[in-house]
């Protein structure tokens, strides 16, 4: 079973920087709310940002702007 994101995905992707090789971890939370988080590997580790998106809002555009740096 699959599913795909249409509506917004580029200005998505366009707002949130995000480059062919980063992973998006998308959790749905409630039936319209998903966290998404967006994880590039750098030289200086793992860079995650988090954050939690309301889909409620048909027109609604969210960047995701909390970063959190991970060294494993």
């Amino acid at each position: 079973r699959y599913h795909s994101i249409r509506g917004g995905w580029i200005d998505f992707v366009r707002g949130n920087g995000i480059k062919v090789g980063n992973v998006c971890i998308f959790e749905l939370m409630r039936e319209n709310e998903l966290s998404v988080r967006i994880a590039e590997v750098g030289k200086d580790g793992l860079d995650i940002q988090d954050e939690k998106l309301d889909f409620s809002v048909p027109s609604a555009r969210q960047d995701v702007r909390k970063r959190r740096q991970w060294r494993g």
